[in-house]
């Protein structure tokens, strides 16, 4: 077999085979370009939707919340107001047994005693240790020597106490307790201070008219 014409006949045909393999190179090269760039928008597409239904979903969940709080609101709405005219109701009730001495003042001295050994420890927002120690300062006045102010006072010691349990982040169980017993107490002390005559200058004038 003679080796030379085949290897003239590859010298020959090089640069058609250097043709064809360049050609070769440049297609794949070209297909893998492109397969990047359709793999990247791809990427692209996929990432752009996600952040859409993200955005979307964000913008749901605010919108539930916003309905959440809304009728929160309107629920704490609801429940405050009927506690108040329950309250209301109660202590009414509480003062007129009280100016008919039913509730006499020895009950009086019993509540007093019990809510005594009850009052909370001071938090920070409304009910403070200021608040504490005006708290401890009435209820060891003797309630012979109660006045219209220091009714008011009270009244607004026993709203401070409210506000701090529905805003605390901690269930303050042992404000709500005390709470429940100390109105009740406000509205005997309340009903005395009526059946004695100590009213305040306004309402005595008024009284006085009629």
């Amino acid at each position: 077999m003679q080796i030379t014409p085949i290897i003239e006949n590859l010298v020959q045909q090089a640069p058609l085979i250097g043709l064809i393999a360049l050609i070769l190179v440049l297609y794949m090269r070209y297909e893998t370009t492109k397969l990047r760039s359709e793999f990247r928008n791809e990427i692209i597409k996929l990432r752009t939707e996600f952040r859409t239904e993200i955005t979307s979903l964000r913008s749901e969940v605010a919108t539930l919340r916003t309905e959440m709080q809304s009728n929160f609101k309107d629920l704490r709405k609801e429940l405050q107001t009927l506690r108040h005219s329950f309250t209301t109701f109660a202590n009414a009730l509480t003062e007129f047994l009280t100016a008919k001495d039913i509730i006499t003042k020895s009950e009086e001295a019993l509540l007093k005693a019990l809510i005594k050994t009850m009052i909370p420890p001071a938090m920070s927002k409304y009910y403070t240790e200021e608040v504490r120690k005006k708290l401890i300062q009435l209820l060891e006045k003797n309630t012979e020597d109660y006045t219209w102010e220091d009714l008011e006072e009270m009244k607004k010691i026993a709203k401070l106490l409210e506000k701090e349990y529905i805003e605390s982040e901690t269930e303050r169980e042992d404000i709500l307790e005390f709470l429940s017993r100390f109105r009740i107490y406000i509205a005997i002390v309340e009903g005395l201070l009526v059946k004695w005559g100590k009213l305040p200058q306004q309402l005595r004038q008024q009284r006085e008219m009629k």
